[in-house]
C-alpha cells in the first residue's frame, strides 16, 4: 500500500528521506494577530488546541501550500507580530527517528503528535529536531512567528536550505 501511495503522490516523497516515510502536502492557517496585551508566540492560537481543516479560526481557513521543502521562503502573509501554522502528516511504515531543520525568521516551535520538541527564539537557518516517527501516522505542527521586518521559513532533511542561509544556525 505504502509503494502505490507512493506512485500515485510522488511529491510526498522527500529527497533523502528514509525508506518507508512519505509527507503529505503542508497546510497552512494565518496570519494570527498578537492579542492584546499578550505575547503572540506564547499565545496558544486555535491550532494548537485542534487540526480542523472544516473550521475557520478568526477568519481564517486551511490551505494547501505546495512550496518545495529544502528551501527557504520569504514570500509569505505574515505582517509583524503575527503566527502562522503549517501542518502535515508524516506517514511511517515503521517506527523510525528522523532528523529535520525548522529554519525561521523570526521564531519558531514544532510538535509531534501534540508534544512539543523544539522552541527557536531567533532567526535561524536550520535548526535540528529529531523526530520520533510512530509506526503509522504523525501529526506535525509547526508555528512561525514574525517579529518585525523579515519573514520566513524553511523545512529540510539536511542542514542545507536553497535561496537564503545554508548553515545551521542553532
Amino acid at each position: 500500500a505504502l509503494a502505490r501511495h507512493r506512485e500515485a503522490n510522488p511529491e510526498s516523497v522527500l529527497p533523502g528521506a528514509p525508506e518507508g516515510v512519505t509527507f503529505e502536502v503542508w497546510q497552512a492557517i494565518g496570519p494570527f494577530a498578537r492579542p492584546k496585551g499578550k505575547d503572540g508566540f506564547d499565545f496558544a492560537y486555535p491550532p494548537e488546541g485542534e487540526i480542523d481543516f472544516s473550521k475557520r479560526y478568526d477568519g481564517h481557513a486551511w490551505k494547501a501550500m505546495h512550496r518545495p521543502d529544502g528551501h527557504r521562503h520569504s514570500d509569505i502573509d505574515l505582517p509583524n507580530y503575527t503566527s502562522w501554522y503549517l501542518y502535515r502528516t508524516i506517514t511511517a511504515q515503521d517506527a523510525a527517528k528522523l532528523t529535520v531543520y525548522v529554519g525561521c525568521d523570526d521564531r519558531a516551535k514544532l510538535w509531534l503528535n501534540g508534544r512539543q520538541l523544539l522552541t527557536v527564539m531567533r532567526p535561524s537557518g536550520g535548526t535540528a529536531v529529531e523526530l520520533p516517527l510512530s509506526a503509522g501516522e504523525n501529526r506535525l505542527l509547526v508555528k512561525i512567528y514574525n517579529v518585525t521586518g523579515g519573514k520566513a521559513y524553511s523545512f529540510s532533511l539536511t542542514p542545507k536550505v536553497k535561496g537564503g542561509r545554508s548553515k545551521e544556525v542553532g
